[in-house]
């Protein structure tokens, strides 16, 4: 049987690697200006769909429904949101 490997303090876990990886991706694809899903949005702005959705819904985010199912945001609304909003810029509560 081998010792398992201990974490160093201040390591990521495959789950915080995974999560970087997607906001830097959602990151560019913004930039670019291309349209994003809600829950790359989520990511994005580190909160949940629902609090995007909420968004959509007062305005600030132009949102464009693809399907009656699918929901595109495009990637100058979020650029316009992120700099007007200080909030969402915010890093995520780490829980214990």
């Amino acid at each position: 049987m081998q010792p398992t490997e201990q974490k160093q303090p201040g390591t990521r876990t495959a789950y915080a690697e995974r999560t970087a990886r997607l906001i830097v991706g959602v990151a560019e694809r913004i930039e670019a200006g291309a349209l994003i899903t809600i829950p790359e949005a989520a990511a994005y702005f580190h909160c949940g769909p629902t609090y995007v959705r909420n968004l959509i819904k007062e305005g600030r985010i132009k949102a464009i429904r693809v399907s009656p199912r699918r929901t595109r945001i495009d990637g100058a609304s979020i650029r316009k949101l992120k700099r007007s909003t200080q909030i969402l810029t915010a890093e995520p509560v780490r829980r214990r």
